[in-house]
């Protein structure tokens, strides 16, 4: 396939990919494979897509992914190993996830590859992703003023929320991290272009933020906010922006339920009993882990009381432990060492800033819920990432 075609082709899977993110999980479909669910989302099926052109669209393609490669033999090698703990049906719900993971990879990779010949289509891009974000959070303001009550959604393997704004993700933590990304790439444009419209569409993301009631979104935006400001040295402005943050919580209307009380302890004791799981299972192979991501299968197999219909079940309440209960030690530390290698390759324009940004605000959120590997996330990352990578180099 010639660079033209594939490259029109590319176009066309960010087209669609971004015409589907706001609809977040309204879209799902699960499949069954044996007493487990897995969810199938029209966006997965878009970056399955860019797979297939990456692999017969792509020339000399095992010369031009070095810099990946160690990342992908870890990850295949500790799903291979993990046929020794899980019966192939049970190992199966991992390899669909590592599926997704490499499709994730490969539609990042073809969008860099037209960044790379078409460094005009930048600010388009950019754009569009401070977009999405815009009609993910009307549509969360849609849920919020007229089905404010979702606690029915519980039967259906969800957290029962109530008079939160969780929009089409039906998570506020998830809505919360995807508007703190816009919220981080609107202010990083308006400090460089001095846009007023821009002030509009920060305060309108800021208040979205605010009514997420999602304490982890909170701290990720104001840790995003600072690296910002030291980049962009603009700490005044996040000083105040900081401030103006925090009073609008504290005026934020408390009616019933919990989930809007921000001194709410039921929480973080889920999360460390969830943390400590995941630990348990790291345990039972630490240097390779238990196979990307075989969490729910492993999880049914040491604990009988595992909701294996929750949603929640084939993830952790930190990304990090989940990587070192799913790749081991081994993976964890080619996964660190990868993640250096892009930072130092990052530009210092915009698009490099933003993505710092918004990178440090997604590492404090992936210690409260596991959205690094959430697939709204992963594609919206990766695209900013394109935006400000340089040549990547294979080796430190």
């Amino acid at each position: 396939m010639d660079n033209a075609k594939r490259n029109l082709i590319t176009r066309g899977i960010i087209f669609v990919f971004l015409v589907l993110f706001p609809f977040g999980q309204i879209l799902r479909q699960t499949i069954n494979i044996g007493s487990y669910e897995i969810a199938l989302h029209p966006i997965d099926i878009v970056t399955l897509s860019a797979l297939f052109v990456t692999l017969f669209g792509v020339k000399n393609l095992l010369k031009k992914i070095k810099v990946i490669e160690g990342l992908i033999f870890v990850f295949v090698f500790s799903f291979i190993l993990s046929l020794t703990i899980f019966n192939a049906g049970e190992a199966a719900i991992g390899f669909l996830y590592l599926l997704r993971l490499v499709s994730y990879t490969s539609f990042i990779y073809l969008s860099w590859l037209l960044v790379k010949e078409e460094k005009s289509i930048k600010p388009l891009i950019y754009n569009s992703l401070i977009l999405v974000v815009f009609f993910v959070s009307v549509f969360g303001w849609i849920q919020y003023l007229f089905y404010p009550d979702l606690r029915s959604l519980i039967y259906l393997g969800w957290d029962d929320h109530l008079y939160r704004l969780v929009g089409t993700f039906l998570d506020p933590g998830f809505t919360g991290i995807i508007v703190t990304f816009g919220l981080l790439a609107t202010l990083v444009k308006y400090l460089k272009t001095k846009n007023n419209f821009l002030i509009i569409l920060f305060t309108f993301f800021l208040v979205t933020l605010m009514f997420t009631y999602s304490r982890a979104s909170y701290l990720s935006f104001i840790s995003g906010l600072f690296i910002a400001a030291i980049l962009l040295r603009k700490v005044k402005v996040t000083v105040i922006i900081t401030i103006v943050f925090v009073t609008g919580i504290l005026l934020l209307p408390r009616p019933a339920g919990h989930g809007v009380k921000l001194e709410r302890t039921y929480s973080a004791v889920s999360r460390v009993e969830n943390y400590t799981k995941t630990l348990v299972i790291w345990k039972k192979s630490p240097v390779f882990g238990v196979g990307y991501n075989n969490l729910c299968v492993a999880k049914s197999n040491m604990w009988e009381e595992v909701n294996i219909d929750s949603h929640a079940c084939s993830g952790s309440d930190s990304s990090i432990l989940m990587l070192l209960a799913t790749v081991g030690i081994v993976g964890l530390f080619v996964a660190i060492s990868f993640i250096v290698r892009v930072i130092s390759s990052l530009n210092k324009d915009s698009f490099g800033i933003g993505f710092m940004a918004c990178f440090t605000a997604l590492i404090i959120h992936s210690q409260f819920t596991n959205s690094i590997f959430y697939p709204w996330v992963m594609g919206w990352m990766g695209l900013l990432l394109i935006l400000g990578l340089k040549k990547l180099k294979p080796e430190m």
